[in-house]
């Protein structure tokens, strides 16, 4: 029987994670103004969660990053979903994601990069402290 196992040892569930790039926008200015980077940060979590249909504390950005703007994001969902519909947004039209957004007007072109998908076990936003 399987009664020994602690209900969440066996269940697995994808990982989606990638690099996405927003080249007009400037890393500094994100880190100096707080408001707009509560912003887009939220905004970008709000439409990748849309785009995944995750709930938005199942997007977490891993880092943020120099060179324009990256956002390392690993998307968690549920035991049992596709990634591969989503993935494939992530790799073929990011910009998509982010349309008709105003928060992400002047972004410029939004790439991606390093999409993979792997099987997790711990939730990250489980692990992942509330930011300051």
């Amino acid at each position: 029987s399987n009664s020994s196992n602690s209900s969440n040892s066996s269940s697995s569930f994808p990982r989606v994670s990638f690099t996405m790039r927003f080249s007009a926008l400037n890393y500094d200015d994100l880190m100096t103004t707080y408001a707009y980077s509560v912003a887009l940060t939220s905004a970008y979590k709000q439409q990748v969660s849309k785009a995944a249909g995750v709930l938005v504390e199942d997007v977490t950005i891993t880092e943020m990053r120099a060179g324009s703007v990256l956002m390392d994001t690993a998307v968690d969902m549920k035991p049992g979903d596709d990634p591969s519909t989503f993935q494939a947004q992530v790799r073929d039209n990011p910009g998509a994601i982010f349309s008709g957004q105003i928060v992400f007007n002047g972004a410029g072109a939004i790439t991606s990069s390093n999409v993979t998908t792997m099987a997790a076990t711990e939730r990250l936003a489980d692990k992942s402290p509330p930011p300051p």
